[in-house]
């Protein structure tokens, strides 16, 4: 998975539903790598797990990265327009508003991650424990 740049933080929203999928879609893909003895046959789990937590570690780093990214650009950008006189330009407050609509919204979404990222953590752990162990201290 190809980390994607964003300079722009308005689209974060959209990046994060197309990101999330993987989370989505979790209970399926381990149906997929730990199948029932009668086709452990066709697919070996230990290497389904491997490759399904190496998708989800990467996923997880890159919506951190873009979320952090995003909160630090948005703070720097309010604290820009905390430093402008509201007597030179009059949309400031307006302005500022928005940003901190901003910063909180992006407060919120970190503090979804967290929960996503826990609910994948409990479920890839109990499905692939027997297994994969390479995620431990993930």
């Amino acid at each position: 998975m190809a980390a994607r740049q964003v300079t722009n933080c308005e689209d974060v929203q959209y990046l994060l539903r197309n990101l999330r999928v993987v989370d989505d879609k979790i209970i399926y893909a381990l149906n997929l790598a730990t199948p029932t003895q009668s086709f452990r046959d066709a697919i070996d789990p230990a290497v389904k797990c491997k490759q399904l937590f190496e998708e989800l570690a990467a996923n997880y780093k890159e919506r951190s990265q873009l979320l952090e990214r995003c909160l630090e650009q948005t703070t720097t950008r309010l604290t820009e327009l905390r430093s402008i006189d509201p007597s030179t330009d009059t949309s400031i407050n307006n302005r500022i508003k928005s940003e901190r609509s901003k910063v909180r919204e992006l407060r919120n979404e970190i503090a979804i991650e967290e929960i996503l990222r826990e609910r994948g953590r409990k479920v890839f752990s109990e499905r692939c424990f027997p297994h994969y162990r390479g995620y431990e201290g993930w």
